[in-house]
């Protein structure tokens, strides 16, 4: 049935943005980066496309309504294994923005004339620290675990910097994701998705999020992403 993945976007994200969770972290200052102050809302959808620069050029096409709606902040990744397998980031300053967002029917029509296939993959996050990269296009890790205790977890990843820096790791994003605050999805930005590989793969981060107490291995895929957009 044409567009019949579009209710199923909308509920995910009306739900989840309605859903409580704890007041967000402030973001660290002891970072290299300068910090952007996170968004208070935002989603990553994930779909296949049947043609990635086709759907690419619909995707720009309908910067108009995402500014309708007040999207503030917009990025889309490539997958590193599959060019047609997309990530897209949205953010915005209210959760509202997202619900009536996801509820024009002018975003079914885009992602139809895209060749959007089947029903995307969304996950409503909670951004709350932002020390990415946004000038120039790079390579991204996209790593989600769960944690026993975010507080405990996120002083081991702030002491864990200079292994980050020194593994050629630019930038990174720390979400929640906001149904599960104690799930938490982490983006390192790296100028090769090789130096992504070796550095997540490595048993000193391994033993690292061990102490921090991440429960369960992490799922992490590799993208090569584009330009941040307003």
């Amino acid at each position: 049935m044409k567009h019949s993945y579009v209710p199923t976007l909308l509920g995910l994200v009306l739900s989840a943005c309605g859903a409580s969770h704890p007041p967000a972290t402030q973001p660290s200052t002891s970072a290299t980066a300068t910090a952007d102050a996170p968004p208070a809302a935002a989603v990553v959808v994930m779909h296949e496309v049947g043609d990635y620069n086709a759907w690419k050029v619909v995707f720009d096409a309908d910067a108009t309504t995402r500014k309708r709606h007040h999207i503030t902040q917009t990025h889309v990744n490539q997958s590193a294994d599959n060019p047609n397998l997309v990530t897209v980031y949205l953010a915005a300053d209210t959760a509202a923005a997202l619900q009536e967002f996801a509820a024009d029917p002018a975003l079914a029509d885009a992602m139809t004339k895209g060749g959007v296939k089947g029903p995307p993959t969304i996950v409503p996050i909670t951004p709350t620290e932002d020390h990415t990269v946004k000038g120039r296009p790079l390579a991204g890790a996209i790593i989600r675990f769960k944690v026993a205790s975010y507080d405990t977890w996120k002083a081991t990843f702030d002491g864990n910097a200079d292994a980050r820096t020194k593994a050629g790791v630019v930038g990174h994003a720390v979400n929640r994701v906001s149904t599960d605050p104690d799930t938490v999805i982490v983006y390192l930005q790296s100028e090769s998705v090789d130096a992504l590989r070796t550095f997540t793969s490595s048993q000193e981060l391994r033993a690292t999020q061990q102490r921090a107490g991440v429960q369960g291995p992490p799922q992490i895929s590799f993208w090569q992403g584009g330009a941040w957009a307003n």
